[in-house]
């Protein structure tokens, strides 16, 4: 059974990783992935959970986007 049958937006958070930049990979080759987005620390919107400021702002700008159906953190 596929869960995410529908085109679908996925989100991987940490994406500049190993593990992360493979999500983003796997996710972009899927045949049902609409869009991919990735952040990190040197993404615009950038995340660092070393500084809880750049969660508010990327929470921010993200919300100026359609949902995401996929979000991996």
């Amino acid at each position: 059974m596929t869960l995410l049958q529908k085109p679908f937006r996925a989100l991987v958070i940490g994406s500049s990783g190993t593990i992360g930049s493979a999500l983003v990979s796997t996710l972009q080759m899927h045949s049902n992935c609409a869009e991919v987005m990735g952040i990190h620390r040197g993404s615009i919107p950038s995340i660092d959970y070393a500084d809880p400021s750049t969660i508010a702002t990327a929470a921010e700008a993200l919300a100026a986007h359609r949902p995401f159906d996929l979000i991996i953190n």
